[in-house]
C-alpha cells in the first residue's frame, strides 16, 4: 500500500485501525472472555438481570420464570425506543421492582449504539431517568440499589471505563454520570420542577389502602397529566413505563386505560401497550374454547400457552398459599389477578346501604323498625353439602321485601351437611 496516496486524516485513521488490531492481538484469554461476557450482557436484558441480581441479593437464589423474559422483551423494546408507552402490571413479590425500576435503567447504560456515516458510536449513557414510587423512602431504596449496582466491582470491571458517577453528583435520590445521564428518584406527588428524562418509571403509585381516598386518586391523576408528562426531554421519542400491582378501578392503570377508551371512541389509536400478567391463569384468563392463556413475546415471537389453573413459580407460591390468598376474594382479584373488583360493587352502592332495629353509633337516632308485613320474601341457597373443611360453604341468605325496599333477615355461611 502506498501510504502517500492517502490523506492525513486517512492516515491517522489507518494507524488507530493497526493499533487496534495490535491491541486485539495482545489480549489475554480472559480478557477476551470479559469481552464476549460484556457483549452478550449488553445484548441481552434477560442475562443481564441474572449477572446483576448475584451482586444485588448475594447468597439469595433467583427463581427465574418466564414471564421475566417475556417482560424483558417489552423492555428490550422500550430501550430501542420502539415501544414508548407500557404498563405491566403483575402480582406482589414477582420481582417487578428489582428488574424494571433498578436492573433497566443501569442496562440501559451500558449500550452503544454504533455510528452512520461516519460518525463514531454513541453512548446511551447520556439516557437520563425520572423514576417514581407512591413514598419517597421507597423511591431512594430504589436508586440506592442502582447506585450500588453501578459503583459494584462487576460492574466497573465491564463498564467502569465507559461508564462512571460524577463525585459533585452522587446523591441518594439523584446521580450523574460521566455522560451527563441522571437517575432521579422521587415521590408521586413530588416536586419534578427543573427535572427532566428521557424514560419516566412510575412503580406502585398507589398504597392499596389509598383506593378508597378519592383526595388520593385526584392527586395522583392530576400529578400524572400535569406535571411527569411534562418532564420528558423529547415528548416524541422518549418512554413513560408504569408498573404497578392493581390496587383498585381509578388506580394509575385505569386511569391511562380509560383514557384510551376516550381515544378509541374517537377512531383514534391508543396510547398504552398493556401487558398483565395474573398469578393464575384461572377461568376468566384463559380462553374459553382452548382453555389456556398464550402470550405471544414481542420480538422473538414466542407462544407462552398457560394451562388452565397454571400458577407463576409455583414453588414460590404453592397451593396452600394461594388458596389462602383466594379467601380475600377483593385483595386476590385485585392484586393477584390484576381485575380490579368495584369497591362498592354493580348493583348496590355503600350509600344505599341502611340499618333497622337499632341505633345510629354516631348520630345515635334509633334505625327505622322492620314493617309488619312484606311484599315476599325470598330464601336463596348456594348448597355444597359436605360437612368438610375443604368444602365449599353452604350459603343461605332470607331477603324481604317491601315496596323499593329490601331488607336481609338473616345470612347463614357454613359447612353444612345434606338434611
Amino acid at each position: 500500500m502506498n501510504l502517500d496516496l492517502l490523506s492525513e486524516q486517512e492516515q491517522d485513521e489507518l494507524l488507530l485501525l493497526l493499533e487496534g488490531q495490535a491491541h486485539d492481538k495482545t489480549k489475554t484469554q480472559e480478557q477476551r472472555l470479559l469481552d464476549k461476557e460484556r457483549k452478550t450482557l449488553e445484548s441481552s436484558f434477560s442475562a443481564f438481570a441474572k449477572a446483576a441480581w448475584e451482586i444485588l441479593e448475594p447468597g439469595v437464589p433467583l427463581c427465574w420464570s418466564w414471564h421475566y423474559d417475556l417482560i424483558a422483551e417489552y423492555l428490550t423494546l422500550c430501550k430501542d425506543k420502539k415501544l414508548q408507552r407500557l404498563i405491566i402490571n403483575i402480582p406482589p413479590r414477582t420481582l417487578k421492582s428489582t428488574l424494571i425500576t433498578i436492573i433497566f435503567p443501569v442496562w440501559v447504560w451500558t449500550q452503544t449504539k454504533p455510528g452512520h456515516a461516519g460518525m463514531p458510536p454513541t453512548s446511551a449513557a447520556g439516557q437520563s431517568f425520572v423514576c417514581a414510587s407512591y413514598a419517597q423512602l421507597l423511591s431512594e431504596e430504589h436508586s440506592v440499589k442502582r447506585r450500588r449496582l453501578i459503583e459494584s466491582a462487576w460492574f466497573r470491571t465491564r463498564w467502569g471505563d465507559r461508564v462512571w458517577l460524577q463525585r459533585d453528583q452522587n446523591q441518594k435520590s439523584k446521580f450523574q454520570n460521566n455522560f451527563n445521564g441522571q437517575m432521579f428518584a422521587t415521590s408521586v406527588g413530588g416536586t419534578l420542577t427543573g427535572i427532566g428524562g428521557n424514560f419516566a418509571i412510575i412503580d406502585d403509585a398507589l398504597k392499596p389502602d389509598e383506593i378508597a381516598s378519592e383526595p388520593a386518586i385526584t392527586s395522583l391523576h392530576n400529578w400524572f397529566s400535569n406535571t411527569l408528562r411534562s418532564r420528558l426531554n423529547n415528548p416524541a421519542e422518549d418512554v413513560i413505563i408504569i408498573v404497578e400491582q392493581r390496587s383498585g378501578e381509578f388506580d394509575l392503570t385505569g386511569y391511562c386505560l380509560d383514557r384510551d377508551v376516550t381515544l378509541a371512541a374517537q377512531k383514534l389509536p391508543p396510547e398504552w401497550t398493556l401487558l398483565c400478567i395474573p398469578l393464575e391463569a384461572d377461568a376468566e384468563a384463559v380462553d374459553c374454547t382452548a382453555l389456556t392463556q398464550t402470550f405471544t413475546f414481542p420480538i422473538s415471537k414466542k407462544v407462552h400457552a398457560r394451562p388452565l389453573g397454571d400458577v407463576l413459580q409455583p414453588t414460590r407460591f404453592p397451593p396452600a398459599v394461594v388458596n389462602a390468598w383466594k379467601m380475600l376474594r377483593i385483595v386476590w382479584s385485585t392484586q393477584y389477578q390484576g381485575r380490579p373488583s368495584p369497591l362498592e360493587g354493580n348493583m348496590v352502592r355503600i350509600k344505599d346501604v341502611r340499618y333497622y332495629g337499632g341505633k345510629d353509633p354516631v348520630t345515635g337516632v334509633d334505625d327505622p323498625d322492620l314493617p309488619d308485613k312484606f311484599d315476599m320474601v325470598v330464601v336463596s341457597v348456594d348448597a355444597a353439602f359436605k360437612d368438610e373443611e375443604t368444602s365449599d360453604f353452604v350459603c343461605v341468605g332470607t331477603v324481604a321485601v317491601k315496596g323499593p325496599n329490601r331488607y336481609v333477615l338473616d345470612v347463614v355461611t357454613a359447612h353444612l351437611d345434606s338434611p
